[in-house]
Formats: structure tokens, C-alpha cells, sequence
């Protein structure tokens, strides 16, 4: 997310509560909100001038800011990487499939359309009103969890300049997962950001699964994930708070 006026840029890393932070910051910035097909399950996205996703990559700012870069504050979300990962894994939008008209029209778009009218735009929505996505329910399975691990950009992919460096852990005002109620207010002063300004927890989590905490506890799965993700902690271990 990126705000001229304001000077900032939000790069929202999944599963960091950063929708939540999209959501509050939007009226102070330059990108708008987008939705299309999935709005009954509650999907919707974030598009700006540097990026067309909610997920854009501090680059893709660089880029777009050119020489102007440096003049901006640049906000992220950190969280264990364990824990964001399992509830990567059971987030809900991962088990909202497209019906099968849905995924016709979808797959359509993907060939022959430059616009996405069916993912975001008046299509999708009235696509949605026909045939909405279909809830799955969520199933553990490990190898899938691995491959998930595998494929998920880490903090430092997130903020990685164009010259291959993540940013350094001082050139960032940092929204720790567990106290984000108080770094999210302590943003908003360094941001200039009505100090009042607050956030409301959106989306869904892994709700009360009860194998969750089976899996939180598996030291396997936890070395292999921190392992994959030993440059977030080398780089960032100041703020990422890494449970037992």
C-alpha cells in the first residue's frame, strides 16, 4: 500500500494481520480496494499505482518511486514464522474454492483478458451472486504444509530492495504480531496518522481446530520452518518474537 501524501508504504506480508492494517490505513493512502468474484466469502483485494496486490514487494515501490524512495517510511508486519505458516496453511481463503462455473470463468479471463473484471469488478461480483465459492473443509495434511513452506516469500523476499538486500531491521517501523494494538498507535505517530486511529481484526485464522496445538508443538515441523527461514531471523530476530 502506498500513500504520496503521507509518505509511506504498507507491505503487507501474509498472514501478519495486515489486512486488518489495510484496512484502517486505506483512507490515508493512494490505493483503493478491489473486489470481485468471492465477495460472499468475504475475499477482497487492494490495488495502488506500484502494484496491482495486496502483497506487493518493497522492489516493486522502488521501482515505482524511483529516486523519491527514500523519502518514504516504510511499515511491515513481523510474526513467528511457525505459527504464520500454520495459519497460512488453515486460512480460510485456501479452502474457498471457485464453483465450477466459477472456475470456467476464471480460467476464460486467465487466457483472453488483460482487465480482470471477474477477479475484481461488477463480473465477478454478480458471478458471485450466481454461483458463490464453495467452503472446503480444511484437512492437515503435512507434505502439503512442507510445499507451502517452500513456496511463501519470507519477510526478507517482502522487502528485498532491487539491489537483493532486505531492508535493515532499523529502516522499518515494525508491527509485531503480538502487540500490534500498541505498535500499530506508535506507527501512526511516526506516520503523522491520527493517534486515535485504530484497527479492527478481519478475516478468519485458524479458528478452534483441535489439532492445532498438536501441530504447534511438533519441534519437527517448527526446525524445518525456522530453518527455511533462517534469513528472517538472522536479519530481523530483534522483532520476529519466536515462540517455544
Amino acid at each position: 500500500m502506498l500513500s504520496y501524501e503521507n509518505k509511506f508504504i504498507f507491505v503487507h506480508v501474509a498472514k501478519t494481520a495486515g489486512s486488518s492494517v489495510l484496512e484502517a490505513l486505506l483512507p490515508y493512502s493512494n490505493a483503493k480496494k478491489t473486489i470481485g468474484y468471492g465477495i460472499s466469502s468475504g475475499h477482497w483485494g487492494i490495488s495502488d499505482p506500484a502494484t496491482p496486490t495486496m502483497h506487493g514487494k518493497i522492489s516493486e515501490y522502488q521501482r515505482h518511486l524511483g529516486h523519491s524512495f527514500d523519502e518514504y517510511k516504510i511499515v511491515a508486519g513481523f510474526r513467528d514464522p511457525f505459527e504464520r505458516l500454520v495459519s497460512m496453511y488453515f486460512s480460510p481463503h485456501r479452502w474457498k474454492k471457485p464453483s465450477a462455473l466459477g472456475r470456467v470463468s476464471l480460467k476464460i479471463e486467465s487466457y483472453t483478458l488483460r482487465f480482470k473484471p471477474i477477479s475484481n469488478g461488477t463480473l465477478g461480483r454478480a458471478l458471485d451472486g450466481i454461483s458463490p465459492m464453495v467452503n472446503v473443509p480444511p484437512i492437515w495434511n503435512e507434505h502439503k504444509f512442507v510445499n507451502l513452506v517452500e513456496s511463501t516469500p519470507s519477510h526478507s523476499d517482502m522487502l528485498r530492495r532491487v539491489d537483493g538486500l532486505p531492508l535493515e531491521e532499523n529502516g522499518v517501523i515494525a508491527l509485531r504480531f503480538g502487540h500490534l494494538d500498541f505498535d500499530f498507535q506508535r506507527a501512526c505517530i511516526q506516520l503523522g496518522l491520527p493517534e486515535d486511529l485504530s484497527i479492527q481484526t478481519i478475516g478468519g485464522g485458524v479458528g478452534q481446530r483441535q489439532d492445532l496445538q498438536k501441530i504447534l508443538k511438533s519441534k519437527e515441523l517448527r526446525h524445518f520452518t525456522l530453518t527455511h527461514f533462517k534469513e528472517d531471523l538472522e536479519r530481523y530476530g530483534k522483532i520476529i518474537e519466536v515462540g517455544a
